[in-house]
């Protein structure tokens, strides 16, 4: 039988822990919160009969883990080995290096944020974004919130609160975490009104729709799948002529932010038709929704772009001041926008990692299986993520290991430091170099190496 009691006072006295050498570095407060914490679970293992024994090296390791975790960041570098370049769970689109040592030049101190340096008035934040946007996609206006999910509702809030929206039954969509278009629309204070059928929707579906409380039209983008077989969907241009009839706005999410000409893929063309916030608005959507951290290649961001009238009424609403971004989301996009209007958008990582040649994947494939002596070199699928494209995959070729160990390697790769992510896939481990960055080839060779030697 466990003398719990005993195990209690096994536990050193805080007095006598805070001097000990991992609390070094460590201001007082910090020590005495690392402390306070690993006794309360050493605490409860011994109550819960857990810990059966207990002595001042294991204690010792305890406070050492409790340090680690406290002084871990939740966000740490990852090598993306899975070929899906725009991955949401691994932060969307990379910042360019660029925009990074401007932001550390330019932010480390006070900035004219909301003021104007010429006049030495209050001026608005958001110009040096919307301004280029404005250029580049030719709308009259824009704003910038916190992420595309925001850019919809406020849009819906501003332009149709207390009123119907006409949405086809096959764009009645849900996107990531839950994020589905009929809760928007009724978040954002306006009805719903379903037309057509899931594959089939006309003109005269929408048409029939309108009644006299109707206060727009939504266009939705399906964005993460398709619907093939026997479908049919109006051209964006009679949806515009036939809303401006009616008087009331089109609504149109596009999600994935490509501004106009399209990274050089396969099916670019499609993508520039069906994605294009400059084709788009040609083709009369009176407000454009679109992300900022996808195919745009910037920090997490949402836009409403269009007609200027429309765009105040969302700048006036309550909600854009509670969805309106800092300085730091500020000043990167508009150092990206800036790589757009100057025509080098292929050197932002996004677009480099789409464009990535097979062969220079091939030859950075080659180059991890000859560095590991194993596995082999073969033809792979990319795909562009994001909600661009869905079920459009991207030729490449990678490194592939075929193993009963692979999941104990992922899983190792996972979590070692930097973390390296890979895909699974005929029992064995596939890396696709194209979603490698500048400098992860040879990390994560030596990554590759340390683990497969202490798995395999």
């Amino acid at each position: 039988m466990v003398d719990k009691q005993q195990l209690y006072r096994q536990i050193p006295s805080v007095h006598d822990m805070l001097q000990w050498p991992v609390f070094h570095d460590c201001t007082h407060d910090f020590a005495l919160q690392i402390v306070h914490n690993a006794t309360k679970k050493l605490k409860k293992s011994i109550g819960a009969g857990t810990c059966s024994f207990l002595d001042e090296e294991l204690v010792f390791e305890a406070i050492e883990q409790e340090k680690s975790r406290l002084q871990a960041s939740k966000l740490r570098k990852v090598i993306n080995g899975t070929g899906i370049v725009i991955h949401t769970n691994l932060g969307r689109a990379p910042i360019p290096e660029s925009v990074l040592d401007a932001m550390k030049d330019t932010l480390s101190g006070y900035t004219n944020l909301e003021m104007s340096l010429k006049s030495g008035k209050r001026g608005g934040r958001i110009r040096g974004v919307t301004d280029r946007l404005c250029a580049l996609v030719g709308a009259e206006d824009a704003i910038v919130v916190n992420n595309n999910a925001a850019a919809i509702l406020l849009a819906i809030s501003a332009t149709s609160q207390g009123g119907e929206v006409v949405v086809s039954r096959g764009e009645l969509v849900e996107i990531g975490g839950s994020f589905r278009i009929p809760d928007i629309i009724e978040t954002g204070g306006a009805q719903l009104v379903e037309v057509g059928t899931t594959n089939r929707t006309r003109v005269g579906d929408y048409a029939s729709g309108i009644g006299e409380n109707t206060k727009s039209l939504l266009r939705v983008h399906s964005s993460n799948f398709s619907i093939i077989g026997f479908t049919e969907q109006p051209k964006r241009t009679e949806l515009a002529q036939l809303a401006q009839e009616r008087g009331i706005p089109l609504i149109e999410d596009l999600g994935s932010g490509l501004l106009g000409k399209a990274p050089n893929i396969s099916d670019a063309r499609r993508l520039e038709e069906e994605e294009s916030i400059q084709v788009a608005l040609s083709q009369g959507a009176h407000l454009v929704t679109f992300s900022g951290d996808k195919l745009l290649g910037g920090p997490q961001s949402g836009f409403i772009a269009g007609r200027k009238d429309l765009v105040q009424q969302c700048r006036r609403h309550p909600l854009y001041r509670a969805m309106r971004l800092g300085k730091m989301s500020l000043f990167a996009l508009e150092k990206v926008l800036q790589i757009y209007v100057e025509g080098r958008q292929d050197t932002l990582p996004v677009w480099t990692s789409l464009q990535k040649e097979p062969g220079v994947c091939r030859t950075q494939a080659q180059q991890i299986c000859d560095a590991l002596g194993m596995g082999e070199v073969m033809e792979m699928q990319s795909f562009s993520g994001g909600g661009a494209l869905p079920n459009q995959a991207i030729d490449s070729v990678g490194y592939f290991l075929r193993t009963d160990a692979c999941q104990k390697i992922a899983d190792a790769l996972r979590r070692g430091s930097p973390s390296v992510l890979v895909r699974l896939q005929n029992q064995g481990i596939c890396i696709d170099p194209r979603t490698l960055l500048d400098g992860d080839l040879d990390t994560l060779i030596d990554v590759l190496r340390d683990i497969i030697a202490r798995e395999l």
